[in-house]
């Protein structure tokens, strides 16, 4: 009976999981069916076109894995000041909406080419419930969102478009546009000792350093292909960094040099060693090193083969005491950060010229503040597409005037696509042209009210410090140390030339991270690593004159420069303590001639130092005992022998004439006679 009860009762259990089973699948199947639409539900702007020139069409390209799914386009209200596009940039989605269009995805085009992207065109300013509605010039934000029946999920990007509702026969908007000037730059802050190791083998450090560097190399390379004007930085520094790259073993690096050709409407400048900030080194007192780092730049460009005509500094802030001394290195024309200058003082969008003592510059301002506000998140088309509005935004605020902008464009930061499609979109657009410095500082007439006012006024502001000035003359002495023991193309003179020159890079690229007294001072003393003395024992000297061999082993594989430097208080060194040589083999023995002044055991200490500013390598101690007789009792027992002598001398000497005592005779008397 108990037992069919419990046969009863697990035929009902399974009767219910059975039933469960049934109603649960089903809901499982569909769960996982509306996860896997959810993860589909992702799209990205391909392209937007960046402009609408007459109410003409805008094509937009989107790439998505989703099928059955709606795009839904809207136009925001324009932003026609940099205050409102970089407020609508930093909070994206925040503006009102002026128009919006639904588009299934089946009314796109598919790609014939690649795969998941489709296109379509959208109308401007046509049917109502067909187009997009676009009223005065301005820039657009424009809103693209991704939506499906099946589930409540939406998945938006944003955009921006250009309007220019006419045009002149020219196709010019106004009668001037902007003199646009994308300022290229590739000066990536690299830890230059870490990039190899003892082997002159990539680290991995090295090895995403190798990918960064090959990466610029790349999107330089592409861009030179258009036709479009730019200006570009050269970076001595980072210059010498791809050579390291390309010597370290098996680096896999073919391209033989960092820069792509030269093509003669591309302007290249050419920078001091590092990017430096005028200011920072007048406040360290240190101004006078900017003759030198320009120096090296332009010797380190040559060697590259680049030719840099340009009379142009890029630099960080500039004073009105450097005015001179820029001057007097051949330079005409400086660009400095817009927040060298008070909001009221700032030549934004023309040059300005300033004299001081006959000296005078013309000075331009790069505008940071576009790139600050990129917004990451965009894609790579929606970002050229920011840029192009930012640089016509500055055309709507003043658009009757001939007025230029700087872009300083980090190569480093944007992806190839997006530097490749903002430069190509210049070409045709209404509102700007591309240009070069030379061009900018040449055509845009000076703002003369400005310079007079800016001659009078106090600048940089905010200026911070890198180092102290004590800081900087500690890794100069050390650097400079390092460079005179190894030959001039060796690794290690190279790092420390790095390390001396980069110490007065701006402080903003957070160098001092990597160059500071104390890693200074250790890369220093790791030559120990290369060189070593011999252990600690007992010389013997025999005679009064004598040589001390010092022997120094060199593990390096390079010729090192050292200097020997010995001391003893008991011994003289007749040609001097301190003895240059070369270890140009494994090993190598210094012959260091000595006089003994005593007889005895002491102690001697042996020091390494580098040739130039005398930093202490490594240091031994070694006793000398010394058996040779000295010459105070060279002369005591001289003089003591001769006293010996002369005594015995002077004892046989009066020995021999001294008188025998004579014999006397007595006369005898005969007595009994």
């Amino acid at each position: 009976m108990k037992i069919s009860l419990f046969r009863s009762r697990g035929i009902a259990v399974s009767a219910i999981a059975l039933v469960l089973g049934i109603l649960i699948l089903p809901s499982f199947f569909a769960v996982s069916a509306y996860a896997e639409t959810s993860k589909d539900l992702s799209f990205s702007i391909e392209n937007l076109s960046p402009y609408s020139i007459q109410n003409s069409t805008l094509n937009l390209t989107i790439k998505t894995k989703a099928v059955d799914t709606t795009f839904t386009i809207s136009v925001l209200a324009p932003t026609n000041t940099r205050s409102e596009l970089f407020n609508f940039a930093d909070n994206l989605g925040k503006r009102r909406v002026r128009d919006t269009l639904e588009i299934p995805l089946s009314s796109f085009i598919p790609s014939t080419t690649a795969a998941n992207e489709y296109t379509v065109v959208l109308p401007v300013n046509a049917d109502a419930a067909t187009s997009l509605s676009l009223g005065a010039s301005g820039v657009y934000p424009i809103s693209i969102s991704q939506s499906q029946s099946s589930n409540k999920s939406v998945k938006t990007q944003y955009s921006f478009v250009t309007n220019v509702p006419s045009v002149g026969a020219d196709g010019i908007a106004y009668a001037q546009r902007l003199n646009v000037v994308p300022l290229l730059q590739f000066s990536p802050v690299v830890d230059r000792i870490s990039l190899t190791n003892s082997r002159n083998e990539l680290t991995d450090y090295g090895k995403k350093i190798r990918t960064q560097f090959l990466r610029a190399r790349e999107t330089l390379e592409v861009i030179s292909g258009n036709s479009v004007p730019w200006s570009l930085v050269l970076s001595p520094e980072a210059l010498d960094t791809y050579s390291t790259l390309r010597n370290a073993n098996a680096s896999n690096i073919s391209s033989p040099s960092l820069f792509s050709p030269q093509r003669e409407d591309v302007e290249y400048i050419s920078d001091t060693y590092v990017p430096i900030n005028i200011a920072e080194l007048e406040k360290q007192n240190a101004s006078s090193v900017y003759p030198d780092l320009l120096s090296a730049g332009r010797s380190r460009v040559r060697q590259a083969e680049l030719s840099t005509p340009a009379r142009t500094l890029v630099t960080q802030a500039i004073t009105p005491n450097a005015i001179e001394k820029i001057a007097r290195t051949g330079i005409d024309n400086v660009i400095v950060d817009d927040t060298t200058f008070a909001r009221s003082e700032r030549p934004t969008t023309r040059p300005v010229s300033i004299t001081k003592t006959a000296s005078s510059l013309r000075i331009g301002v790069a505008d940071t503040s576009i790139m600050e506000h990129l917004p990451k998140s965009l894609s790579h088309s929606a970002q050229a597409n920011y840029l192009l509005g930012a640089t016509s935004v500055v055309t709507l605020e003043a658009p009757s005037l001939a007025r230029g902008l700087i872009l300083p464009l980090d190569v480093s930061e944007l992806n190839i696509a997006t530097l490749e499609e903002f430069l190509n979109s210049m070409t045709n657009n209404p509102f700007i042209v591309p240009t070069t410095t030379e061009t900018f500082f040449s055509q845009i007439s000076i703002d003369k009210s400005l310079s007079k006012k800016l001659e009078k006024a106090s600048f940089p502001k905010g200026i911070a410090k890198s180092f102290t000035h004590d800081d900087l003359e500690k890794i100069e002495k050390y650097s400079r140390g390092i460079e005179s023991m190894y030959p001039k193309n060796s690794l290690q003179s190279n790092r420390a030339v790095w390390m001396r020159l980069s110490a007065y890079s701006r402080s903003d690229r957070k160098i001092g991270k990597f160059i500071n007294t104390a890693s200074t001072q250790t890369l220093t003393e790791s030559i120990r690593n290369d060189i070593a003395l011999p252990e600690k024992r007992t010389l013997t000297i025999t005679s009064r004159e004598n040589e001390i061999p010092v022997t120094i082993r060199n593990t390096s594989g390079v010729p090192i420069s050292v200097v020997v430097r010995i001391k003893s208080e008991k011994l003289a060194f007749p040609q001097g303590s301190s003895f240059p040589a070369l270890l140009d083999e494994q090993n190598t023995t210094v012959q260091i001639p000595v006089k003994a002044r005593t007889s005895g055991s002491f102690p001697l200490s042996i020091e390494i130092v580098t040739p130039s500013e005398s930093v202490l390598v490594s240091k031994q101690s070694a006793t000398v005992r010394s058996t040779a007789v000295s010459g105070a009792g060279m002369a005591i027992a001289g003089a003591s022998a001769l006293f010996l002598a002369l005594w015995w001398a002077s004892h046989i000497r009066r020995s021999r004439k001294k008188p025998i005592a004579p014999i006397i005779n007595i006369a005898q008397e005969k007595f009994g006679s």
